[in-house]
């Protein structure tokens, strides 16, 4: 994998990296990622990381060129993101939370193309991508917060439509035409077995609201981001997903030091518990292990 930009900050794919090279292009290094940057200090951040190998925004830290100009932490960070995201920098690690940021001929596989693919074939990979995510789409929703002409959308769309590698989809109660890969369908509807998933706020199954309350009648929103004062449920909610239906919602923290799962919050939305309370306590199980615990308490 790699550290790049998807619809937020993500981890993605190595075998995509060339798709990523669409979005560096557009980042105009004029006028910076989040502000103007400086091009002396980015030509001297690439200069150290080019001779000294893998660094932190830190290790920059007690740079000071004079009293005209001090190299303070938050404008070489400002740096380090702006050559990160025009694809001059790459990150080649962590240590903790600080990413280590190396030239990319240094972190790329050899086997990984650094050629940059058309806005077609870019298109295409960002359609065949969100189907395989999402299993039904509408246009609006295909490539959620890119910008995606959507011309391009409409001829790689219409070109799967008559290989017969999608299908239309009309949803009883949704105005809205979906499309869907013609075997997915297939294997949906020999498939009856429930499952229990315990969700992230931003799984890419809900990270677009406006569509999980249109499709399961779910209006969710993560309140880490609400004042303590106006959160209905509590800070971290994880929706909580049994077959096609959102069954409840749960707020838990991880105490790693204690290797105890605390489930602070448990709100069930349906009466009818019996038939998925195995399946919860199970999913809960491989969860708290997941995060470094080993009991859970409630």
């Amino acid at each position: 994998v790699f550290d790049y930009w998807a619809h937020a900050a993500s981890y993605l794919p190595i075998e995509t990296f060339p798709f990523s090279l669409i979005r560096k292009s557009t980042m105009d290094t004029g006028n910076g990622f989040w502000r103007r940057t400086d091009p002396k200090l980015a030509a001297h951040v690439l200069d150290r990381i080019k001779r000294e190998g893998p660094l932190m925004a830190k290790d920059f830290e007690k740079e000071n060129s004079g009293p005209q100009q001090q190299w303070m932490i938050p404008e070489i960070n400002q740096v380090i993101r702006q050559l990160f995201m025009t694809g001059q920098l790459m990150a080649a690690g962590r240590n903790g939370i600080q990413k280590k940021y190396d030239l990319p001929s240094r972190v790329l596989p050899r086997s990984i193309s650094r050629k940059t693919p058309s806005m077609r074939n870019y298109a295409e990979h960002i359609v065949q991508r969100d189907l395989r995510a999402h299993g039904l789409i509408k246009l609006s929703e295909i490539g959620y917060l890119l910008r995606i002409p959507k011309t391009d959308l409409l001829v790689v769309i219409d070109k799967m439509k008559r290989a017969g590698q999608v299908t239309e989809v009309e949803i009883r109660g949704l105005k809205d035409t979906y499309i869907a890969s013609s075997n997915v369908l297939d294997e949906y509807s020999q498939s009856s077995k429930k499952k229990f998933h315990i969700l992230s706020p931003f799984d890419n199954l809900i990270i677009q609201r406006k569509r999980t309350a249109e499709l399961f009648g779910f209006d969710y929103t993560v309140e880490c981001y609400v004042p303590a004062a106006k959160r209905k449920f509590g800070y971290f909610g994880l929706p909580l997903l049994y077959g096609h239906q959102f069954v409840g919602l749960l707020d838990a923290k991880a105490d790693r030091k204690s290797s105890v799962f605390q489930i602070r919050k448990l709100q069930w939305f349906t009466k009818k518990k019996a038939d998925l309370q195995r399946a919860f306590d199970n999913r809960l199980q491989l969860f708290a292990n997941f995060c470094g615990c080993t009991k859970i308490a409630s």
